[in-house]
C-alpha cells in the first residue's frame, strides 16, 4: 500500500497527488522543494527501525538522512528553518517506566546531526518555533512526578544550530500554546484548558500583543498551523454521529478587518482512512 501526498487549494478544490509515501511512513514536512517524512517498522518486542528521508516534490528515488539509533525510539516530529532540519524523538524504556525526549538538529548541507540541546533526563523539549533566525523553544522539566511543584517551564532562544542559548521572558502562560509565522508569535489557549477563554493573539517577539482575537470552538484534539501570510490553519475532530468521527481541516483570514476569525472547511476526511495514513505502532 501507500499514502498520497495531495496538493489541495485552500478551498479544497484542485486536489492533485504529488508523491506516493510507503504506508509505514508517519508524519511529514515540506522544505525548499523536498518532502520529509519518517518511516518506523517494529517488531513483536517493539524494537524500531526507524528514520527520516527526504524525496524531492518533483520525484526521484527517497533518501535516507538519518537512521534512528535507540531499540525502542520513534520519531515525534520534525520541523526546518534555513538550512537545518529538527527531529523530536522519544525512546520509552518500558522495564523502568520511563521516558527520554531528545530534539536533534541536521544540517542539511552537510548531513551532520546533533543534540540541539542540552537537558536533564526528566526533562521534555519542545520543537523548535523560528522567528526573524532564531529559535523560541521551552522545556519542560519534570524531575519529581509526585511533587507538581517540581514541573516547570524554562524559556529560551538560541542559535539555529542551538547555541548561544539564553533564557527568555516571551509568553510562558502553562495554559496557551505558541506557534511562529515569519512574522509573528501566535498564542492561544490550548484545547484542554476549556475553563479558559478560548483567545488568539498575535505577538512580536518581544512578547507585546500587537493583535487578539476570540478564537473559534475547537475540541482537545485541536491543533493552530501559522501558514503563510494571508491564511493560518486548523486541524480538528468533529463527531458526525453513531460514534464516527471525521479529521477536518479548515483555514482562517489573518487580521480580518471586522475582527472575527471565519473558519472555512477545505478538507474532511474519515477516521477510518485517516487512521490508515498514520499507524506507525
Amino acid at each position: 500500500g501507500a499514502i498520497g501526498l495531495i496538493r489541495v487549494k485552500t478551498d479544497g478544490t484542485e486536489r492533485e497527488t504529488v508523491l506516493e509515501l510507503p504506508e509505514n511512513s508517519g508524519v511529514c514536512l515540506i522544505h525548499r522543494g523536498y518532502l520529509y517524512y519518517t518511516v518506523d517498522t517494529y517488531n513483536i518486542e517493539l524494537d524500531a527501525d526507524y528514520g527520516v528521508y527526504r524525496q524531492s516534490l518533483q520525484g526521484g528515488k527517497p533518501e535516507l538522512i538519518y537512521k534512528g539509533q535507540w531499540e525502542q525510539g520513534s520519531i515525534r516530529s520534525l520541523a526546518a528553518y534555513g538550512g537545518y532540519l529538527y527531529i523530536e524523538g522519544s525512546v520509552s524504556y518500558f522495564d523502568q517506566q520511563r521516558v527520554v525526549f531528545e530534539v536533534l538538529v541536521q544540517d542539511l548541507r552537510t548531513g551532520e546531526t546533533s543534540p540541539a540541546f542540552a537537558h536533564p533526563e526528566m526533562a521534555d523539549p519542545m520543537m523548535p518555533k523560528f522567528l526573524n533566525g532564531k529559535i523560541y523553544n521551552s522545556i519542560y522539566h519534570n524531575q519529581d512526578l509526585e511533587d507538581s511543584a517540581e514541573h516547570y517551564y524554562e524559556h529560551f532562544t538560541c542559535d539555529l544550530d542551538g547555541g548561544n542559548r539564553q533564557a527568555a521572558d516571551f509568553p510562558s502562560d502553562p495554559t496557551k500554546a505558541y506557534r511562529t509565522d515569519a512574522d509573528s508569535i501566535w498564542y492561544y489557549t490550548i484545547p484542554w484548558q476549556r475553563d479558559q477563554p478560548l483567545v488568539l493573539r498575535q505577538l512580536d517577539e518581544e512578547g507585546n500583543v500587537l493583535a487578539e482575537w476570540p478564537a473559534p470552538d475547537y475540541s482537545a484534539s485541536a491543533e493552530m498551523i501559522p501558514g503563510g501570510k494571508e491564511h493560518f490553519f486548523f486541524t480538528d475532530w468533529e463527531e458526525t454521529g453513531e460514534g464516527n468521527r471525521e479529521f477536518v481541516l479548515s483555514y482562517m483570514e489573518k487580521n480580518p478587518e471586522d475582527g472575527i476569525l471565519k473558519p472555512q472547511v477545505c478538507m474532511r476526511i474519515r477516521e477510518e482512512d485517516y487512521r490508515k495514513a498514520i499507524v506507525r505502532n
